[in-house]
């Protein structure tokens, strides 16, 4: 009777272990088949749509700035020449505008040939002295081709050398600089015209790039799109 007892309470209490153990089994299976998913977007996600549509917003007010500044330059090219302020500093504010000069005699032989960002040629700059006033200023004369003058002909580095004010080549148009190797005022003009056997006059080029538009569209789309995710997301889910 006793030993009876005993086997049903070991056949019991082993049921009960066997019937825990499955079903921990049976749990831990169906967890590891369906994971729990996260996903990247969360209610503060919004912040990404807003922050792209500031900054195409941004790159609006820049376009119009833009647009503003090349109307500005070229309405300043077409006015009608004007008499050479008397201070570089009154010079700034006329900027990119025509000015009559006249030559008041020759200073000195000395000159500079200045690099551009091409490799085909040189800027000739020159001392020129003022008929209406003791001063002489820096007159970019024109283009000169790279085999025309004698002995800079040399085949170009792929590395712009520093400016040094003792060398004749000058690769940057930094105007004290140029000035001060020429003793001359810190006043720089382009020539309009060209002299007749002497450097192509004429180069003053005005281009100021305006990407500011294709900016714009693609904040404006990041924009909408990622809005549209996030609506979709939560705004819009049953």
């Amino acid at each position: 009777m006793k030993s009876s007892i005993l086997q049903a309470l070991w056949r019991r209490v082993h049921f009960r272990g066997y019937a825990s153990k499955k079903r921990l089994e049976f749990v831990s299976s169906t967890s590891s088949s369906n994971p729990i998913k996260s996903s990247p977007f969360k209610p503060s996600s919004i912040a990404v749509p807003l922050a792209t549509f500031a900054l195409g917003v941004w790159q609006t007010k820049r376009r119009t700035w833009k647009l503003n500044l090349i109307q500005e330059l070229t309405e300043s090219q077409n006015k009608p020449p004007i008499e050479l302020p008397a201070t570089p500093e009154e010079c700034r504010s006329v900027e990119y505008q025509k000015s009559l000069i006249k030559n008041g005699g020759d200073v000195h032989s000395s000159s500079g040939l200045m690099g551009s960002n091409s490799s085909s040629g040189w800027w000739c700059v020159n001392p020129f002295k003022l008929s209406n006033r003791d001063e002489v200023i820096l007159i970019n004369r024109g283009w000169i081709p790279l085999n025309s003058p004698e002995g800079y002909n040399q085949e170009k580095n792929q590395y712009t050398p520093p400016i040094k004010p003792d060398a004749e080549v000058i690769h940057t148009r930094n105007v004290p600089v140029i000035a001060e190797k020429l003793g001359t005022s810190p006043i720089y003009l382009d020539s309009c015209e060209t002299v007749p056997g002497g450097p192509i006059g004429g180069q003053t080029r005005v281009t100021l790039a305006n990407d500011h538009f294709s900016y714009m569209l693609t904040w404006f789309s990041l924009s909408g799109i990622t809005f549209y995710m996030w609506l979709k997301k939560f705004a819009l889910r049953k």
